[in-house]
């Protein structure tokens, strides 16, 4: 078993305790290994097997990790050495997966931006974490993000900078071809690291705010990556597919890390378009999925899903949804809570559909502590009644990386994480288990009368007309908030009114003061860079509206 403190602390981040780490390690809540130890474990036990099934073609686990070793090596090559930072935009190719496995092997820490981040969120991070490296795919749609990247390094001052996907001659001046990384060598990377040490810099999963930085560890990410594939049945017959960021904590943590322990297949693709992805279900025979936000929409909404033999799917996994995508698709689906701080919670498939459709289920490890406060205090609020969701954990981050403002403000004084979520602990169950409601700045204040805004759309969601909800709060001179409902309507469905939309709410037992007072129909909702609903474009949208009313009338 490796060692409980960090053999190469760094600056900035908080550690747990060596006793709280030693408890995690002896308890199986956090891994003993490395990512690059898992890896290699991986590739000696299932050599031959596909580890990455992607667009250009399959990789072998034995391939993927000869790749990732002679990538390590050569990082080091280049003068790197660990404990520094890479930064990474990169889409959902190998690539991303052999240089975030390759940067672990050389002990050398991604910072996860996303290919949509530009100057003002690249800015920030090149300021905040000092990369020595940076890596980047040549083109997303039809951005030149080679071109770009190579603008923010030249900047900042960062060599090398790596490209993937570029042709030689499109290749910007004083740049590294990826492809020229992978040459084989002898000799085997040694990071240097343990378990308790940095593996990464997640972002946080603000909608619009400049994200902050959140430490992963690689025992206790690789921890709560077997929590999950327990949780959720993987195993090495199983095969995921998943087209949302890689990059992001979801993506890493269900998908990419639960490959490589259970030795199984990953179907990665660059966006969930639907005929694609159902194409690769079928081909691949696929039993895993996870879809958020929109894309969980576009797969309610194809109406394809009949030319598809879709019978291999075991499981599908969301953050909402889950309802719909199962009457839809066939397979068996749950809704699930998480937070790039750490706590994944979630039902099991063998889990009753009252269950896995509206509660998030119950925590990862025995050793997480979930509790719910009362909003602005530190009292813990019964069963049954709504409050902000705190954590602490094996999983569960110290602090924000060189964020002492924010972590002062964002931990309890016994140390739980406030999430600024809105949940309830489902009374009558002998475990703790818990439903989402919203998030506290998402909540609508009518009058005194508080509600959250998710709770109404849930019920909204179920109407057979509606194909997407979002409620905001809208401003009101007498009220101070009412709720407006945006809509994204089902092709010739017929559009509900304000009485209409009400009455059949009321029918469905939701309160009456929490019934959306305007609704607002909408071809589809913003989505921030990182592909989440923008709600405060929402917001800002319904108050013009209302503004300009005024002025008219």
């Amino acid at each position: 078993m490796t060692g409980a403190a960090p053999l190469l602390p760094l600056e900035g981040v908080t550690y747990p305790s060596e006793e709280q780490a030693t408890r995690w390690l002896s308890s199986g809540a956090w891994s003993a290994d490395t990512l690059g130890e898992a890896m290699r474990r991986a590739a000696a036990d299932r050599p031959d097997h596909s580890l990455l099934i992607t667009k250009s073609g399959r990789m072998s686990f034995a391939e993927v990790d000869a790749a990732t070793e002679y990538f390590a090596l050569a990082m080091r090559g280049l003068g790197l050495l660990a404990g520094d930072r890479v930064m990474f935009q990169m889409g959902n190719i190998a690539e991303t997966a052999i240089a975030l496995i390759g940067c672990a092997k050389a002990g050398l820490i991604p910072v996860c931006a996303l290919p949509q981040h530009r100057d003002i969120e690249i800015s920030a991070l090149i300021q905040r974490t000092r990369p020595r490296a940076y890596i980047a795919q040549a083109r997303q749609s039809r951005f030149d993000l080679a071109g770009f990247a190579a603008r923010m390094a030249g900047t900042a001052g960062i060599s090398p900078l790596i490209v993937a996907e570029a042709a030689k001659d499109m290749l910007p001046p004083g740049a590294i071809r990826f492809e020229d990384l992978l040459i084989p060598q002898s000799g085997v990377a040694d990071a240097g690291v343990g378990a308790a040490d940095l593996m990464m810099l997640q972002l946080s999963g603000g909608t619009t705010n400049l994200p902050k930085l959140i430490p992963r560890l690689h025992g206790e990410h690789l921890g709560q990556a077997a929590a999950w594939a327990r949780r959720t049945r993987l195993d090495r017959n199983s095969v995921a597919i998943y087209g949302m960021p890689l990059i992001h904590n979801a993506g890493l943590v269900a998908m990419l890390y639960p490959a490589i322990l259970t030795r199984s297949s990953l179907v990665l693709l660059p966006s969930v378009e639907p005929e694609e992805f159902c194409t690769f279900i079928e081909r691949e025979r696929v039993t895993h999925s996870m879809s958020i936000g929109p894309a969980t929409i576009r797969l309610i909404d194809y109406d394809g899903i009949a030319r598809h033999d879709l019978s291999s799917l075991q499981l599908l996994t969301n953050f909402s949804g889950a309802e719909p995508l199962e009457r839809n698709l066939g397979a068996t689906s749950l809704n699930i809570f998480g937070a790039s701080e750490g706590m994944i919670t979630a039902t099991d498939p063998d889990s009753p559909a009252e269950l896995r459709h509206h509660t998030v289920g119950w925590a990862m490890h025995d050793e997480d502590e979930l509790i719910v406060l009362r909003p602005g205090t530190l009292e813990e609020a019964e069963p049954g009644e709504e409050g902000e969701f705190c954590f602490r954990g094996p999983s569960t981050i110290q602090g924000y990386f060189r964020a002492p403002e924010v972590n002062a403000q964002s931990f309890t004084p016994d140390g739980f994480f406030r999430s600024g979520d809105v949940i309830v602990r489902e009374p009558g169950h002998d475990r703790r288990i818990f439903a989402f409601r919203g998030r506290m700045k998402d909540n609508i204040d009518r009058g005194g009368e508080k509600f959250g805004a998710e709770e109404v759309e849930v019920v909204i969601s179920g109407h057979p007309d509606v194909l997407d909800v979002k409620v905001v709060a809208m401003p009101d001179k007498l009220l101070g908030e009412r709720a407006c409902a945006f809509l994204v309507i089902r092709p010739g469905a017929t559009v509900p009114d304000v009485p209409t939309l009400g009455a059949w709410l009321t029918g469905r037992g939701l309160a009456r003061f929490k019934l959306p007072e305007r609704v607002e129909i909408i071809d589809a909702m913003p989505v921030t860079k990182v592909d989440k609903i923008d709600k405060q474009a929402l917001r800002d949208l319904i108050a013009r509206k209302l503004a300009e009313e005024a002025g008219a009338a």
